[in-house]
């Protein structure tokens, strides 16, 4: 630690200090012999201690100390749930430095002895902020224990506290939100008032949040909310709400979790309707999504809905990319692609409205079986193929092709999922994909093009034929590793009797240089097409001879019109036995 002056940058490097603790701090007004005063009716201030010896502690607070004042630090001890009384006094050779929204100090401290100091807490009846039975209630909190731990002592000094007692109806649907709330004990219902009658949807109780969806969304209240009993809430103001989700990534997380808990378990609120449709259930979750199922209420059509994740929603960069990205994708139209709808954006997120697909993946295929015969690699493979060419006829890179990602109807239909990782051609990624299905370029961040995919369908080959990963590793960056170090295995070492042709065609497809990989997708295509008709997935049509036209008018008067029809009647009859096809147009009065 340096010796007078201010503190510098190494003195509060993350790397140079101990695991945070959370102390509260108190303004001390007297000391009278063994007794301590502190000030009266003040709010207890949160922040973290870093304990540096066992008479020294760097404060990191959302405010600046007073340079001349003396502290009561109360300090956490998770070990046994108890605080530890220090007295404090802001070091004299080290002023406070401010380093972002945070203050650092350097406090000497002398622990407190219960028997040899007494102390009196002059904080009032009222209570405003949290005191330390509610920091201990709020460790058990699913919010604070999700956000980072930099937010928890700012978020602790600014919630208030707010007593409501049962009966009252403290948020009014319609009315701008301006808090939303945790409950710390207490019940209350969520109601929607509909035809003049209010509808109790759901009941929230302690550790709960409520009030958050008006917040996200920017929108008026959407229920009203009565207290059940009597309540003990905490507020949080929408600034500082604001301010946390903007901040703090892990928020993203907890928020997803909310989103996902409303969207299927009320059954009469108006939180579950996307723009057109409604949401019903989870269906699957990804990554970086969740998709639930739903409905377009005035048209009856069962769609898929996806969420984008909070965490990737929150990262403006990523948003921007995600949302020029979706709308390209709503354009694209293939039979071999699923198709997108809609695209709506609400509590702070995107949501991407999608068909519903009937069957299973590629990967629940491969996991029910094994492995598949050629014939139906070949089909599979074929129809990734023809969606691909689509896909890269209009300037996108899938980049995440997977079995997970490949979908087969209950026909034998195939779609390709997700293009929420697609890229325009030539475009530098940042190690985007799936462990175990990325080319070598997208291991090594060099800019990709659709002959990265054509290496992710070499691969989805390989595991439908052989019946696992070339390189099937517990550890997924070594596994990455090895398609950039070492060619992937010869698909005849597992199977000898593996169809030379669709070895070849794996191995050039997963060609570790993407030169001598197939250069397009029309032409990986084309290697197939000869197993394709020996297995009858294509027919060869017949050639059709070339054909030729002759036009020939003919001018007549109107008392002629009956002879004329009875020579065309003629003429028809001995054209058609030949074989040719005749056909005759009456044009206006010359």
């Amino acid at each position: 630690m340096a010796q007078g002056g201010t503190l510098n940058s190494q003195d509060v490097a993350p790397e140079t200090l101990p695991p945070p603790r959370v102390a509260a701090i108190w303004s001390i007004a007297a000391i009278d012999g063994r007794h301590i005063t502190l000030r009266s009716r003040q709010r207890i201030f949160y922040a973290n201690a870093y304990r540096i010896d066992t008479h020294m502690f760097v404060i990191r607070s959302d405010q600046p100390l007073a340079a001349d004042q003396e502290f009561l630090l109360n300090v956490f001890n998770a070990e046994n749930k108890a605080w530890d009384d220090y007295f404090g006094t802001l070091n004299r050779a080290a002023a406070t430095s401010q380093k972002g929204d945070y203050h650092y100090s350097r406090i000497s401290v002398a622990p407190i002895v219960a028997q040899t100091y007494s102390i009196e807490k002059a904080i009032g009846a009222e209570k405003s902020g949290p005191r330390f039975s509610d920091y201990v209630f709020f460790r058990t909190v699913p919010f604070l224990k999700a956000i980072d731990r930099d937010a928890v002592c700012p978020l602790l000094n600014s919630m208030t506290f707010r007593f409501v007692p049962a009966g009252t109806r403290f948020i009014t649907q319609g009315h701008e939100g301006d808090n939303c709330y945790i409950v710390q004990s207490g019940r209350c219902q969520v109601q929607i008032e509909k035809g003049g009658a209010a509808h109790v949807i759901s009941r929230i109780g302690p550790k709960e949040f409520v009030g958050e969806m008006a917040l996200l969304t920017g929108e008026n209240r959407s229920a009203h909310v009565v207290a059940e009993t009597d309540l003990q809430l905490w507020a949080i103001h929408r600034d500082l709400f604001q301010k946390l989700i903007e901040t703090y990534p892990k928020v993203g997380t907890f928020l997803t979790e909310i989103m996902a808990e409303r969207f299927t378990t009320r059954k009469l609120t108006a939180d579950r309707t996307i723009g057109k449709y409604r949401i019903t259930d989870i269906i699957g979750r990804g990554g970086y999504s969740i998709v639930y199922k739903g409905y377009h209420e005035d048209l009856n059509q069962a769609v898929a809905v996806k969420m984008l994740n909070h965490d990737m929603a929150l990262n403006p960069e990523f948003l921007a990319n995600f949302r020029q990205e979706a709308q390209t994708i709503a354009r694209l139209n293939s039979e071999n692609i699923i198709k997108v709808y809609d695209i709506e954006e609400r509590f702070r997120t995107i949501f991407i409205i999608m068909e519903l697909l009937e069957g299973m993946t590629l990967r629940q295929v491969l996991k029910d079986r094994g492995r598949l015969s050629a014939k139906e690699a070949v089909a599979i493979l074929l129809k990734i193929g023809n969606g691909l060419k689509y896909a890269h006829s209009q300037g996108l890179v899938h980049q995440d092709i997977k079995p997970g990602n490949i979908f087969i109807l209950p026909k034998g239909g195939v779609k390709i999922l997700d293009f929420g990782l697609a890229c325009p051609c030539g475009t530098e990624t940042f190690m985007s994909g799936t462990p175990g299905y990325m080319s070598p370029e997208q291991v090594e961040c060099l800019p990709v093009d659709e002959r990265a995919d054509i290496y992710a369908l070499g691969l989805i080959a390989y595991e439908m034929l052989i019946g696992k990963r070339p390189f099937e590793k517990t550890d997924p960056f070594k596994e990455m590793n090895l398609h950039v170090e070492q060619p992937i295995p010869d698909p005849f070492d597992a199977d000898p009797q593996i169809h030379t042709d669709l070895r070849d065609f794996i191995l050039k497809a997963c060609a570790r240089n993407p030169q001598a990989r197939y250069p397009t997708i029309q032409e990986a295509i084309a290697a197939l097409e000869p197993l394709a008709y020996q297995h009858g997935l294509l027919a060869k049509q017949a050639e059709i001879p070339k054909r030729k036209m002759s036009t020939m008018f003919l001018f007549y008067r109107e008392d002629q019109q009956l002879l004329l029809n009875k020579l065309m009647e003629e003429f028809s009859a001995k054209v058609k036995q030949a074989g040719i096809v005749f056909k005759a147009t009456d044009f206006e009065d010359i």
